[in-house]
């Protein structure tokens, strides 16, 4: 399966100690939360890259106090992998021509049902010492669990420089003065691109049960898919 889980004793924990283990799963974690751990991250294993939301929950004895770092017992984690959000946008289009995106709260691609015919991820060469690009993941940030030898970043197209018209079109839209991306609920627009065509816009924010990720679900359905 392509979703992978692990959970790992402090004691054999091949990460323990390390940046990723203090930096990032403690604090990520503290007082007991199940957390978003990070927006995007990166890991690659023998010449293969993957982008994946990793969620991690920390793991206490019984009758221990999750407020204590201190009787940290380990974590379980879990990745649902950006190439799989994709195929979910695909399944839910509702009509042939609609185009459906996940974007997290900066505007960054998560997810296009249109991935196929316009990636969004551009791979690229690297190094430890150049600071990463908003909307990258370094390789280098999971060294512990990476396999490759150098440095890899995988980055992801900003909604608004995307190749699909009505996206960008989204990307600028406002709704009472909050951007389309960032409406908190839901909103719908009807209007016309500037080749004079007409669709139906559609912001969801989508509710989510573990906190550091904000992700909204846009959809643009052309109106002659229904009239």
């Amino acid at each position: 399966a392509s979703h992978w889980a692990w959970s790992v004793p402090l004691s054999l924990s091949k990460v323990r100690e390390t940046a990723l283990w203090s930096g990032t799963m403690i604090t990520a974690t503290a007082g007991g939360t199940v957390s978003v751990i990070a927006p995007v991250s990166l890991v690659n294993f023998a010449g293969k890259s993957s982008l994946y939301v990793p969620i991690a929950a920390p793991l206490y004895r019984l009758g221990d106090d999750p407020r204590n770092a201190s009787q940290l017992f380990g974590f379980a984690a879990s990745g649902l992998y950006i190439d799989e959000i994709s195929g979910f946008l695909r399944d839910i289009r509702g009509t042939p021509n609609t185009a459906a995106f996940a974007v997290e709260g900066t505007g960054y691609l998560l997810g296009s049902s249109i991935a196929d015919q316009h990636p969004f991820q551009v791979e690229r060469q690297a190094t430890a010492s150049q600071p990463v690009l908003g909307g990258c993941a370094s390789s280098a940030a999971l060294d512990a669990v990476n396999t490759n030898a150098g440095v890899i970043w995988v980055c992801r197209t900003h909604a608004r420089d995307y190749p699909h018209a009505p996206l960008r079109a989204m990307a600028e839209m406002d709704v009472d003065g909050v951007n389309f991306m960032r409406v908190p609920d839901r909103a719908v627009k009807h209007a016309s691109l500037v080749d004079g065509a007409y669709f139906y816009f559609a912001t969801v924010g989508l509710p989510l049960r573990a906190p550091g990720l904000k992700v909204q679900l846009l959809l643009a359905m052309p109106e002659e898919d229904v009239i």
